[in-house]
């Protein structure tokens, strides 16, 4: 509901014409009434962290505050979101910020990755109340203290210098990558020219933009991590730069190629068509945004869409108390976790269904390929004129698909359906039989080719501890120095000019409408 949706039904309804200044005052009012009001949130934020820690036993809370007790940061992290993470989430982090309305503002950062079933799994929330680099630096140093010691990281964000910076400071063995979109966008707007010339988890990826603080932060905190920069807001990036699509279409097949060659094909097509764009990705740091360059696994993760989706998912909640919208995002995990985890229990195959769909049309290209096996393990894979190699037993493929992913490319599948489908006609050594009669078992529906995170018990013990909701405060039993306990609110400045309801799209965004498949 907008103000402007009142003063049309006013008018409507009763004749009379309101004033936008008086709506968005009643609008204001309503939802105090109805969520409480920015002083009693802050007040109640640290019983309300306090109630969230025993209902949810090893959750994680941050609460600090200036030396006159006005509101700095706030921290959430829940137990079921970092266990989840530490056990059967891929290790790719995508790191996003985005502003909070209403009247207080203020910032929130985001922490998520995804599940094998392609949907977003969010891991730690943080708020401040302005967005700069020693709140990036603190929301890092955060994440880091909730996943514990972590080896071989990867970020992926955009190109923020902040982010940058924090993530280098931070995580200091961390790898920062550029979210491929982001770049190719800076690309298009650069040149002017004209259209058409935890625990221990290793191999863990952080995703997100290029803001300084977030890779110093990463840095300094996971020295070993790998940081990336998301594809997305690299090709913004590269359309803001150079005004042109073309040269940030090119970067984008270049970021996602698996293989040297294409990438190095790519490129060359780039320089020749504008060699400062082809001079600018190379100074970016090929190792940032490419996928064949990252020192670390990206588990076909290259953008920080993952992160992004957070926003639209509390467009309303994020002009609400911090205390409201804190709660707001603890229903809301609690509901995913439900839904999801009775989702992963009827899934009737062994994989996901994600990734089950994903092994069926790369199934339909295998009729036409020709496999000649070399041995028991590796085999010669061809279509047209090309040729790939592929080691059941490695798990690798000559196209890099199969070990990059951890997810079996469809040369891959056409030789173990090979093995499947000439079993009974193959005569072995006695010393190869047993080797060759177990792998038979193994790849009848291809799932040992797969790494466990795309398999449908991991995706059930990723969300098999549910979030238990918290009470209202008028039933909460806290001990008598935290409810004593004062929070103001934040120093806040007005920004000049009328309030940005939501970010501007970038020219190359496309908005879809839903719609039923029956009933239109």
């Amino acid at each position: 509901m907008r103000p402007n949706y009142v003063i049309a039904d006013m008018k409507t309804m009763y004749g009379i014409q309101i004033m936008y200044s008086k709506t968005y005052n009643a609008f204001q009012y309503a939802l105090s009434l109805t969520y409480g009001t920015h002083e009693e949130a802050f007040q109640l934020l640290l019983s309300f962290s306090y109630v969230l820690e025993q209902q949810n036993p090893g959750t994680i809370t941050d609460l600090q505050c200036t030396d006159d007790d006005k509101f700095l940061y706030f921290f959430m992290s829940l137990r079921s979101s970092i266990r989840g993470f530490q056990r059967c989430i891929r290790p790719v982090i995508a790191v996003h910020g985005t502003h909070l309305k209403g009247r207080i503002g203020g910032t929130m950062f985001v922490a998520t990755a995804q599940d094998g079933n392609e949907q977003v799994y969010p891991i730690t929330f943080g708020y401040g109340d302005s967005e700069n680099n020693l709140l990036r630096e603190w929301f890092l140093e955060c994440l880091r203290g909730a996943l514990g010691n972590i080896d071989d990281l990867v970020f992926i964000s955009d190109r923020h210098a902040s982010i940058k910076e924090g993530i280098s400071k931070v995580f200091p063995y961390a790898t920062h990558t550029i979210c491929c979109w982001h770049f190719g966008e800076n690309m298009k707007k650069r040149f002017h020219m004209k259209k058409g010339a935890l625990g221990n988890i290793g191999d863990l990826v952080f995703i997100s933009d290029r803001h300084a603080s977030i890779e110093a932060g990463i840095s300094k905190l996971f020295p070993y991590a790998t940081h990336t920069i998301c594809c997305w807001y690299f090709g913004e990036n590269m359309k803001k730069r150079f005004h042109r699509k073309d040269v940030a279409d090119i970067m984008n097949d270049a970021a996602r190629s698996y293989s040297e060659l294409k990438y190095n094909r790519h490129m060359e097509e780039l320089r020749k068509l504008h060699e400062a764009a082809f001079d600018y990705d190379i100074a970016t740091g090929p190792h940032k945004w490419s996928r064949v360059h990252c020192p670390q696994r990206k588990y076909r993760v290259i953008t920080t869409n993952v992160a992004e989706c957070i926003n639209s998912c509390l467009k309303f909640a994020r002009q609400l108390p911090l205390m409201m919208l804190a709660e707001f995002i603890r229903n809301m995990l609690q509901k995913w976790f439900h839904d999801r985890y009775a989702a992963a229990w009827s899934i009737c195959h062994r994989l996901t269904d994600a990734a089950h769909l994903v092994i069926l049309k790369r199934v339909e290209k295998c009729s036409f390929m020709i496999v000649n096996p070399v041995d028991w393990n590796i085999f010669s894979v061809r279509h047209k004129e090309k040729q790939w190699t592929v080691d059941l037993a490695r798990k690798t493929c000559t196209c890099n698909k199969f070990q990059m992913d951890f997810f079996p490319c469809s040369h891959a599948l056409t030789a173990a359906r090979y093995l499947t489908s000439y079993s009974s006609h193959i005569i072995l050594p006695k010393r190869e039989s047993h080797y060759f009669h177990c792998c038979m078992e193994r790849n009848l529906d291809f799932t040992s080719l797969c790494a466990d995170y795309y398999k449908r018990e991991t995706l059930i013990d990723a969300y098999s501890v549910p979030i238990m909701p918290v009470s209202h405060p008028s039933s909460w039993v806290v001990p008598s120095d935290i409810a004593a306990w004062v929070v103001l609110n934040p120093k806040t400045k007005r920004q000049s000019g009328q309030p940005i309801e939501g970010r501007h799209a970038s020219s190359s965004e496309r908005t879809t409408t839903q719609s039923c498949r029956r009933c239109g």
